[in-house]
């Protein structure tokens, strides 16, 4: 997330800001792994309350989130909402770094170099599609049509209703 988020803020051009989007889109795995972790490490009897609490902060920092950075947008730019959402990641990851314990025992801690790898090809080949789309005469998915308002309006409602979806699939009965 701080990677994207960083990507948004510093180079400015549209390739690098939409680079920045993608890599942030890893943000909603995050709520599982925050239900995970709090699985893992709190008591039976904590864990669900706190489950339910990471859920609604999560579902309201979304349905919150996208309006305020439109808003702050507009008043201010672009690049200063990207730059207060890079800020507000790089806060995040030191308090994680900080406060979450190590996995317990049992679980893995090792990162998946071939999924990595893998992942970063996906972010080059889609930027090589971006740019060739961006250039086409008549391009598969028209890329202009994502600045439009009614788009973002649906796209903040795609995510409102898919957070609660997300958790809920995590969640053990």
């Amino acid at each position: 997330m701080v990677a994207g988020s960083l990507l948004t803020v510093v180079p400015p051009s549209f390739g690098w800001l939409l680079a920045g989007r993608v890599a942030q889109g890893a943000g909603p795995g995050l709520t599982a792994l925050m239900t995970g972790a709090a699985r893992d490490h709190l008591p039976e009897q904590r864990s669900g309350p706190t489950i339910a609490l990471l859920s609604v902060a999560s579902t309201v920092g979304t349905g919150v989130g996208y309006p305020l950075a439109g808003l702050l947008t507009d008043v201010s730019g672009l690049w200063v909402a990207y730059g207060l959402g890079l800020l507000i990641t790089v806060i995040a990851l030191a308090a994680a770094w900080w406060a979450v314990p190590q996995p317990p025992p049992g679980r893995s801690t090792t990162v998946d170099v071939p999924g990595a790898a893998l992942l970063a090809v996906a972010v080059v080949l889609l930027t090589v599609w971006v740019r060739r789309e961006r250039r086409c005469g008549n391009p598969l998915v028209d890329l202009t049509l994502l600045r439009h308002p009614a788009v973002a309006g649906y796209g903040f409602g795609v995510f409102s209703a898919a957070m609660p979806a997300a958790i809920l699939a995590v969640t053990p009965p």
